[in-house]
């Protein structure tokens, strides 16, 4: 990334004013300043594309979009902000497969990210709840799975992780998974499926 800043920065202005009007560039040097750990310079790089295409009327790239969650995810941006993107383009008909995959990764990160944030500081009311509403919109994404009922175990409720873990079936678990799945059913004496 330093290595594709670098030659970013040398490409002569009369080209780089070219290559700037590509929203594909502006995704890619926004991808390059967000690896680099410059959230600011890179939403500031695609909101300026963005306005720019609004301006000229021409539809903004799905990937654009999608870069811009990115940063405001990682880059701990406006949490309204990021609601608001993913509501209005998460599931926009012009996503390819590969962009809505993005767009629900970013929504299930961020889902996880402030269920955890609620658990440190012990609201696994709220932990719990933003995991629920998550798990809906996202009923294949196993690793929410497994950390919901994770949740409700450190909250000390092992019947609703029990729950959780049984209705689940355990497909794609990970080792903390079935660990805590073993530990909830004995908590709940169905030794017949811890054993299992």
């Amino acid at each position: 990334d330093k290595e594709a800043l670098r030659t970013i920065d040398s490409v002569p202005d009369t080209v780089f004013s070219t290559v700037a009007n590509d929203p594909a560039f502006i995704t890619i040097e926004a991808g390059i300043y967000s690896n680099l750990g410059r959230y600011p310079q890179a939403l500031r790089s695609v909101r300026s594309a963005e306005a720019r295409l609004e301006l000229e009327r021409k539809p903004v790239p799905a990937g654009l979009r999608v870069q811009e969650g990115w940063i405001l995810l990682n880059g701990h941006g406006n949490e309204r902000e990021l609601y608001a993107l993913l509501s209005r383009y998460g599931n926009s008909s012009d996503l390819t497969a590969a962009q809505q995959k993005d767009f629900n990764s970013i929504w299930s990160t961020w889902s996880q990210k402030r269920a955890a944030a609620a658990s440190d500081r012990g609201d696994f009311t709220e932990a719990v709840k933003i995991l629920n509403s998550a798990s809906q919109l996202f009923p294949a994404d196993t690793h929410m799975t497994g950390t919901l009922a994770g949740t409700y175990l450190q909250a000390g409720d092992a019947r609703d992780a029990y729950l959780v873990y049984k209705n689940w079936g355990l497909k794609e678990a990970s080792a903390d998974d079935f660990s805590g799945a073993i530990g909830s059913a004995l908590t709940v004496r169905d030794k017949e499926l811890a054993q299992r």
